[in-house]
């Protein structure tokens, strides 16, 4: 049965898509809110040995 093959690869791509589209969704969240942090953190972060 060919149609059910093709039917399986279209579902599991669907899943791929979902997943890249649910990390990207978290993933702009966490970064967006690393920015809003107070730079301070990062400086010192950044300068110290």
């Amino acid at each position: 049965m060919p149609y059910a093959n093709e039917v399986a690869i279209a579902a599991t791509e669907v899943i791929a898509i979902k997943k890249i589209l649910f990390n990207i969704a978290i993933l702009i969240p966490i970064s967006a809110t690393r920015r809003a942090l107070p730079l301070k953190f990062e400086d010192s972060a950044i300068r110290s040995p």
